[in-house]
């Protein structure tokens, strides 16, 4: 597909056609595949030497012939710093003579296709929690916790990762809580401030931290974590 995402594979067809008047002897293709790319070996017509750069063989091919063949490679590889790089791929066509004679036309025998992979790919968040997951005692004042966050993705090797936004199961003024506010505050990319109140009518008041993970491409990912509020004033 073009384009293509991150991690799927990309098929290469290579096209050959004889458009001249005699015979084209030894026909092959010397294909300089993308640096970033791994060739996945799936044409019997192609061997790779060295790494990257592949001769196909097409023998003879008569005047008004076509030949082509697909070329499947990987696509892990082809970010850099957090983003798809450009894959530029030039082919050539090449044929020895044997009598029939030079190429009239060496200004067709070489293409280059260039793909912009894309990476729509949102980050996997793998671990999350917070500390401290209880606060207390319910005396009305700020403490502070932690979000400790893991996230990986296809493309970022370093997603970034904040604390989007806090929200509580009770107002921040319910009734006998203190009458205080406000009661949440980010402070940071992964801490924040939470008050250590609860309405003294209601079952325990508890803070969900949303955190979202982005990579480079503006893809996120979202989890969240919970910290109570100890009813004990001890």
């Amino acid at each position: 597909p073009d384009p293509v995402e991150v991690g799927e594979n990309l098929v290469y067809t290579l096209s050959v056609n004889n458009i001249g008047v005699a015979p084209a002897v030894l026909v092959s293709v010397k294909d300089l595949l993308p640096s970033s790319v791994t060739y996945l070996g799936d044409a019997v017509e192609c061997v790779q030497d060295p790494v990257g750069e592949l001769t196909c063989d097409f023998g003879t091919m008569m005047p008004e012939d076509s030949k082509a063949v697909q070329l499947t490679v990987s696509t892990d590889d082809v970010c850099s710093d957090g983003l798809p790089q450009e894959l530029i791929n030039v082919a050539t066509a090449l044929h020895g003579e044997n009598g029939t004679g030079p190429d009239s036309n060496l200004m067709n025998n070489t293409a280059e296709l260039r793909v912009v992979p894309v990476d729509t790919t949102p980050p996997v968040i793998e671990s999350l929690s917070v500390s401290p997951e209880k606060i207390g005692p319910p005396n009305h004042k700020m403490r502070g916790v932690m979000v400790s966050v893991t996230a990986t993705d296809l493309c970022d090797a370093t997603p970034v990762c904040r604390i989007s936004s806090i929200s509580s199961n009770e107002p921040p003024n319910a009734a006998g809580d203190g009458n205080t506010a406000p009661d949440a505050v980010i402070t940071g990319d992964l801490t924040a401030d939470l008050r250590a109140e609860r309405s003294g009518l209601g079952g325990g008041r508890v803070y969900t931290l949303t955190t979202a993970c982005a990579d480079a491409s503006g893809n996120a990912a979202t989890d969240s974590v919970t910290v109570t509020v100890d009813h004990d004033r001890r």
